[in-house]
């Protein structure tokens, strides 16, 4: 087995967790006995996480190069690892956490942190997961950053519901066309 294949099935294993809790999380939601309160902004970054796992086992090839190096597997661990701990910080721990507007608003903090870490992470590995050569001009992906960072600083620190509900809507636009792009 290669290194490649190696780190492509950890990396599928905890992506795999993640995809789980999710499908888990929406058919306990969506039945009708589930009596939870819904909270659109929180339903929509359940299915943008959704989609990032998918999308990060799609981009998985990408990533063959850096892997054949020392610290590559940890590196691109990381991600599946964050994005995992983001999407646990978002699902309901039981039946207490009926409301999924509070759930959210309390466990907001650290889910725009994992997010703001996530996307710290996928700048470092935009040479691989996008195609560029590491000494290429990367200038649109950094500005993309850029504001993705303020968005995600901004949510971090602020109850606003308007701000939450332009930015949730802005980030799954942002990820819509992102999905069309790579297809």
């Amino acid at each position: 087995m290669s290194d490649f294949e190696y780190a492509s099935v950890v990396v599928s294993i905890v992506l795999a967790l993640g995809i789980a809790d999710v499908l888990r999380f929406l058919a306990d939601t969506f039945r009708e006995s589930s009596g939870r309160k819904l909270y659109w902004v929180h339903l929509l970054w359940i299915f943008i996480l959704l989609q990032l796992h998918l999308e990060f086992w799609w981009r998985m090839w990408s990533f063959r190069e850096l892997i054949a190096v020392g610290p590559g597997l940890a590196l691109v661990l990381l991600g599946p690892a964050m994005l995992f701990v983001a999407t646990r910080t978002l699902l309901p721990a039981g039946a207490t956490d009926s409301d999924l507007q509070t759930l959210f608003f309390r466990r907001k903090t650290l889910f725009f942190v994992m997010l703001a870490l996530l996307n710290v992470w996928a700048l470092m590995l935009s040479p691989w997961s996008v195609g560029i050569a590491p000494n290429e001009s990367i200038t649109v992906f950094v500005g993309i950053f850029v504001v993705v960072m303020a968005l995600l600083i901004a949510c971090i620190l602020s109850t606003n519901q308007l701000l939450h509900k332009i930015v949730v809507s802005l980030v799954f636009a942002l990820e819509i066309l992102d999905t069309l792009a790579i297809m």
